[in-house]
């Protein structure tokens, strides 16, 4: 689909529906021809443990964020709502590449994305070690595993709602986001 040859990865594999990139592409792709469509895509990616390279071809069209960096042009693009007003500029509080981790949820995934680029340096060939051939069973596949993350899901009660606050000169208006979910590895 990109150019190059398909990839099995350990993962699919163990997953109950398998590779959902590829059928997901094919449904996007075609939409992308249209230019009035490809606005409706968005690619983020984690500066710190990824590339802009790393974004699959069918993509080079669309908008494409770094995370953290750019999240809060990301987060004003989804609200399609302007950062950048005649005489202002608006900012949304705890959204800053330098303050989102000042909140569990930011703290978390900055946690994460620190453990991971971590893990990339310990393990330059971690990828390649995640692609299977494409003879191996089920089986094979588990055990070869070299851990198993066990994923359970936490909502957050609405009683404690996680709440971003838009500052500008003229309005004042509250995005409450509820059902945020954590991922733990047992």
């Amino acid at each position: 689909m990109c150019g190059d040859k398909q990839v099995f990865l350990r993962e699919d594999a163990r997953s109950t529906v398998g590779d959902m990139l590829s059928p997901a592409l094919s449904l996007m792709v075609p939409h992308f021809i249209r230019s009035a469509s490809f606005e409706k895509y968005i690619v983020a990616y984690f500066d710190d443990v990824c590339s802009e390279e790393d974004v699959p071809s069918p993509f080079n069209i669309t908008l494409r964020y770094k995370l953290m960096k750019q999240f809060e042009e990301l987060f004003f693009r989804i609200l399609d709502t302007e950062k950048h007003e005649p005489g202002k500029v608006n900012h949304i509080d705890g959204l800053s590449e330098d303050k989102y981790h000042q909140c569990a949820s930011g703290r978390a995934l900055r946690d994460a994305i620190d453990t991971f680029h971590e893990y990339q340096l310990e393990h330059p060939q971690w990828f390649e070690d995640e692609l299977l051939e494409q003879s191996k069973s089920s089986p094979e596949i588990c055990d070869d595993a070299k851990t198993t993350i066990n994923l359970i899901k936490y909502r957050v009660d609405d009683s404690t709602q996680v709440t971003n606050h838009l500052n500008t000169q003229d309005t004042d208006s509250t995005v409450d986001t509820s059902g945020l979910y954590v991922a733990e590895e047992l």
